[in-house]
This record gives C-alpha cells, sequence and structure tokens, in this order.
C-alpha cells in the first residue's frame, strides 16, 4: 500500500488554522490575568511532552550534531516570540497585535530570498505587498493612528494617555514577536535543508 502526497500548503493551511484558534486561547489567557511567564512554562510541558510522544511514535527521534544546532536555537527564538507575544495582549487587541505578529512570513521570506537565494517573482513580490497593505488597511486609521475597536475602553483613557501608552507598549511587544518568528520560521527551513524531520 502507498502513502498518499499531502500537498505541503495543506499542512500549511491546517497550521493556519490551528494557531488562530491558539491565538484566541493566549488573548484568553491574558483576558483572565494569566502571567505570561507561567503560561509558558505549562505551554512547554504540554508540547515537550507531545513533540517527544511523536518522535518516538514515528520513529524518527535523533540526537545528532544537525539536530543539535537548530533545536536550541529553535527553542529560544520560539519561547522569545510566544512571550512577547502574550505580553503584547496584555495592553493591545488581538485583532491588532495578532496581524502584526503574523507578518512574520515577510521576514521570514526576505531571510529565504538574501541567504537562501530564493527566487522572487512578480506575483510574490505581489502577494507580500498585498499581505501588508491589508493589515495596514484593518489596524491603522488615517490621522489617528492604530485603531481600536468602536466603544472599545470608552472612559479608560488618563489625562497622560495611559491607554495609548499600554496600545504602543503592546504594539512594541507584538514587532519583537514578529521579528523572533519570522527568524525562527527561517531557522526551521535550514534545519529541513539540513535533513531533520519536523
Amino acid at each position: 500500500m502507498t502513502a498518499i502526497a499531502v500537498p505541503p500548503v495543506l499542512f500549511a493551511l491546517a497550521s493556519m488554522a490551528i494557531q488562530s484558534l491558539a491565538d484566541c486561547v493566549y488573548k484568553r489567557a491574558q483576558v483572565k490575568g494569566t502571567v505570561p511567564e507561567t503560561f509558558l512554562v505549562y505551554q512547554s510541558y504540554s508540547f515537550g511532552v507531545t513533540a517527544f510522544a511523536l518522535v518516538l511514535a514515528l520513529g524518527v527521534f535523533r540526537a545528532d550534531l544537525t539536530a543539535w544546532k537548530y533545536g536550541p536555537a529553535c527553542g529560544l527564538f520560539g519561547f522569545a516570540a510566544y512571550y512577547f507575544f502574550l505580553r503584547s495582549l496584555k495592553g493591545g487587541q488581538v485583532s491588532v497585535n495578532t496581524m502584526v505578529f503574523r507578518l512574520s512570513f515577510i521576514l521570514t521570506a526576505g531571510l529565504a530570498v538574501v541567504f537562501l537565494a530564493e527566487p522572487v517573482a512578480g506575483r510574490k513580490l505581489a502577494g507580500l505587498a498585498a499581505a501588508v497593505l491589508a493589515v495596514a488597511s484593518l489596524t491603522v486609521t488615517p490621522g489617528r493612528g492604530w485603531s481600536r475597536r468602536p466603544g472599545a475602553e470608552i472612559g479608560t483613557e488618563s489625562a497622560g494617555g495611559a491607554t495609548s501608552a499600554g496600545k504602543g507598549r503592546g504594539l512594541g511587544f507584538a514587532v519583537a514577536a514578529l521579528l523572533c518568528l519570522g527568524t525562527l520560521s527561517f531557522i526551521y527551513k535550514l534545519a529541513a535543508r539540513e535533513g531533520v524531520p519536523a
């Protein structure tokens, strides 16, 4: 019996759908007052146990130099990305910060073009530009900066603009998370090129 080849784009779409659900969990955890550091401890336990069970079940566990070369770097960048993302949700909106965070693929694509000599076609550039414009159109209101849901947080802004400062910090954390996640995805690509199983 031959295995059915699954197009890689289907894995990417499944990942996108599952990650969207995870983002909602992240925001709910922050709304409930969960400390980002504590949340990441519990998430890491679950992630580690699940990943270890998967490699044992599939018989693809590797402890060679290539796996060690990329694994710790991926762990650090992944931890930093999600730590910054969780911090961004404390003072920001999930509808804004998630979109900024998910623009990390643009950094990954740029790194792939520069360091891996991936081709830059007009369609690829148009797609990347469209993604940036889509996020900008949903998050930036002309003349007023970053938008907020109508009626949200009414009466919570102090004279000193504490809410605006919180949103600014939240956006800063979202950008830091974007940089870490984009770098993480690029390292994943390097590891895959050297044959490290997912």
